[in-house]
Formats: C-alpha cells, sequence, structure tokens
C-alpha cells in the first residue's frame, strides 16, 4: 500500500512537474493561458522562428575595382567574418521582425559609441512595419558589398568604408523585387577583446542621418557636443531619444476642404488651363535613373550628398511639368524639401500640387518625411501601390535618392512622420 502510495505521489510529481516545463516552454502566465494558446495554435510560437536567409557578397567592378576583400583583408584573419556577420544578423532581426538582438549586440564593443544610435535605428525599423497593412518580413535578401577603403591603426583598431546594396521581396508584396543601393557604411573594428568587435559604426541611409541629426539636438541642447561626451552618455541619450520616437506612424492630412479650380482661378488670374502630368513618365524616369547594386545619376543635373528632393523635382520634370523661373534646376525650391513643399503649394507656382490624404496618394505623386520640429527632411516618389485586405490597407513603393531606392515599401524605412502631395498638374500663363 506504502509502496502504490509513494509510486501515485511520483507519477502526479512528475505529470506537475512536466506541465510547468510546458507552461514555461510555451510563455503561458497559468494553465488557462496555456490551453488558451494550445487551442489557438499559439504554443511555442516564436517570433524568431521565422527563418530569414542572408547571402551577403562582394560586389566588385567601377570606380573601386583595385579593391577587394581577399587583397585587403586577407591578412587579417576573421575581420571580414566579422564584417558579413554584422549584415547577416541585422537582417535576421530585420527580416523576421523579431526584435532579438542578442546576437548582434554581440558584435559591439561593450562600450561601443555607436550601438545605441544603432539599435534605435533598429528599433525604429521594426516599429514601422509591424504597423503596415501588409507583411513587411522577407525570407531571403541579397546583400552586396563593396570596400571602398581600409586603414590600419595601432592596437589592432581598423577602418573600413563599405558600399552596401539590399535586395529582397518583403512577403506582402508577391512577386515585386525592393531595393537599395549605395548606403555607405564607415566601421571601426577593434580585437582589443581577442574578436573583431565593433567600436564605432556609422552609415548615411536617410534613417540614419534624421536619428543622427535628432540625437544631436538633444546632446547640443545640454550643452554639449557628441564628440566630447563618452559612450555611455551618448547611450543615454540614445535611450532618451527612444522616449520621444515612440510613437505611432502618422500621416498629415489636409486641414480643409480642397480649393475648386474656379476658386483657384479666382485667386490666381494667371491661371486659365491645367495641363495633365504624366505620371507614367515621371515613374519611368524614375526607374531609369535607380539601380540595383550601384548609384545612377543624370548627370544633366548637379548631385548633392541629400539628393532625395533634387531627385523628385527631375521625375516630376520629367512628367512634364515644366521649370519655372521660381523652381529651376539651381533653385533651393527644387533641391530644399521645405522650399520645395512650401512653392508648389502656394499661389506663386503654376504647379497644381496640394497636399492630399494618405489614401488618395497614386504612382507619380511625392511622399515628404518630416522630422519632430514640423520640418521636412527628405522626399520621394510614389511608383506603385500595393493594398491589404481592404482598399483602405495601403501601401505605397517608393523610389529615391539619396540611397537609391527602388520599389521599396515605404513603411519599411521607418520614418513615422510623412505628408503625401498630390500632383496634378500644370497651369499655364495666358499673356
Amino acid at each position: 500500500m506504502v509502496k502504490r502510495l509513494i509510486f501515485a505521489i511520483s507519477i502526479a510529481l512528475v505529470v506537475v512537474g512536466g506541465l510547468w516545463f510546458l507552461l514555461f516552454m510555451g510563455g503561458a502566465a497559468s494553465f488557462f493561458d496555456f490551453f488558451d494558446k494550445l487551442f489557438n495554435n499559439e504554443l511555442f510560437k516564436s517570433e524568431r522562428a521565422y527563418s530569414v536567409n542572408v547571402n551577403v557578397y562582394e560586389v566588385k567592378g567601377g570606380a573601386n575595382s583595385g579593391m577587394s576583400f581577399e587583397k585587403e583583408l586577407g591578412d587579417t584573419p576573421g575581420l571580414e567574418d566579422a564584417l558579413k556577420h554584422y549584415f547577416v544578423e541585422y537582417n535576421n532581426v530585420l527580416g523576421s521582425l523579431s526584435g532579438d538582438t542578442n546576437e548582434l549586440s554581440s558584435l559591439y564593443e561593450r562600450h561601443s559609441r555607436s550601438k545605441g544610435a544603432d539599435f534605435l535605428i533598429l528599433e525604429r525599423q521594426i516599429h514601422t512595419r509591424k504597423q503596415a497593412a501588409i507583411d513587411l518580413r522577407f525570407a531571403v535578401c541579397d546583400v552586396g558589398l563593396q570596400l571602398t577603403s581600409v586603414s590600419f591603426g595601432a592596437e589592432d583598431f581598423v577602418e573600413i568604408r563599405v558600399l552596401e546594396c539590399f535586395a529582397a521581396v518583403f512577403d506582402g508584396i508577391g512577386d515585386k523585387l525592393s531595393s537599395y543601393a549605395g548606403v555607405e557604411h564607415f566601421f571601426v573594428f577593434d580585437k582589443r577583446s581577442g574578436q573583431w568587435l565593433i567600436n564605432r559604426h556609422e552609415s548615411n541611409s536617410a534613417l540614419s542621418l534624421y536619428i543622427t541629426d535628432e540625437l544631436d539636438k538633444l546632446i547640443q541642447a545640454d550643452g554639449h557636443s557628441i564628440g566630447t561626451i563618452d559612450a555611455l552618455t551618448i547611450n543615454d541619450y540614445a535611450a532618451q531619444l527612444k522616449t520621444v520616437l515612440e510613437r505611432d506612424v502618422y500621416f498629415i492630412e489636409p486641414e480643409s476642404e480642397i480649393v475648386g479650380e474656379d476658386e483657384n482661378d479666382a485667386l490666381n488670374q494667371n491661371r486659365h488651363y491645367r495641363f495633365p502630368y504624366e505620371r507614367d513618365m515621371a515613374v519611368q524616369y524614375a526607374g531609369r535613373f535607380t539601380h540595383r547594386e550601384r548609384v545612377r545619376r543624370n548627370h544633366e543635373f548637379k548631385e548633392f550628398p541629400r539628393n532625395g528632393t533634387n531627385f523628385t523635382s527631375q521625375c516630376i520634370n520629367s512628367g512634364g511639368i515644366p521649370a519655372e523661373q521660381q523652381w529651376t534646376p539651381e533653385a533651393d525650391t527644387w533641391v530644399n524639401a521645405a522650399k520645395f513643399y512650401e512653392y508648389i503649394t502656394s499661389a506663386d507656382s503654376h504647379i497644381a500640387a496640394r497636399l492630399c490624404s494618405y489614401t488618395e496618394g497614386e504612382a507619380g505623386d511625392i511622399v515628404q518625411f518630416i522630422d519632430g520640429g514640423g520640418g521636412a527632411i527628405h522626399s520621394a516618389l510614389i511608383v506603385d501601390t500595393v493594398y491589404g485586405n481592404t482598399t483602405l490597407n495601403i501601401e505605397y513603393l517608393i523610389t529615391a535618392n539619396s540611397e537609391e531606392l527602388s520599389k521599396f515599401p515605404l513603411s519599411a524605412l521607418g520614418f513615422d512622420i510623412m505628408r503625401i502631395i498630390k500632383i496634378d498638374g500644370f497651369y499655364w500663363n495666358q499673356g
């Protein structure tokens, strides 16, 4: 009898222990929660379980055809692997939208000056992608790297510059390939700990520049500069900025009814006939002057380090919108995002353009990205539209400079405040 009792108690303990283990592994808060997750097929579902295959390859040729990983990094074992490992892990997190950054975090020095800002940029991208109307995960991506400079310093420090290109098919977009090119990365790798770790990292992507500018504003507001404070303090400021940027995606909507054509003519006596805008021509131009692996520019126009608005002006100009006295390739209204919007929506312009609601956008229209102070900082051209479950669930595909974005999901970029500018055509002076 005693043996049976001991056996029964042992079986009960094994069952309870097993259930506790299942409860723990399934992430359930209680047995009721466990069975609820079980019946709803949510048990053991892990965000990290989404598999992403990241192919990192070397881009050869072009202006830096004399440089190669083997030639420049071959005598430093593990350095090429460390460089590629960063892009593999970054895109593993971004492709799965998992937020599991443990492996990526291990690639940085403990007191890296760049880690806080880098992770803030990554979190912004994940945040906006999760809010999108379509699934912005990707199962496979290609990342091409072109070496542009290598400098070996004392104490196992190496400075490396690479140009990155990227291509993937997002799950919610079908068979449309999205890509970008021309993103420059600057790394400082340090091997004092016995392995190559990231001491510093900078990028010239539009989002990286935006986050860096906002970080600088916070630091300067306290009377400091980013070059005079230590890594821990920089990361503290990045944490402060994170709380500021934890907001949902917001599109600025028109404040009032659109002014009718008759009323517009009454305000602008020189406007008599509106000519159509050739949207297809603008989209074709955008495709002609972007490339999957490298920067491609129309050399008839001056190029700028932040070339987004210059590029969108070229696009709508190729769509039949003529340059005019106050809107030419040499003017701020052509190349500066804020000045561009201010001019083309004003009564002085002969361009028929207006701020429109999010659902009104179409190929050939322009999207602008806005900073926390309300100023426009970047422009891109809408080239396609993808719908979610209903027609109101819209995702726009954009093409842009300064990084060479091509048919890239708008929500994938990480910007949270935007506006869409409708281009309706242009008015011609009649005397």
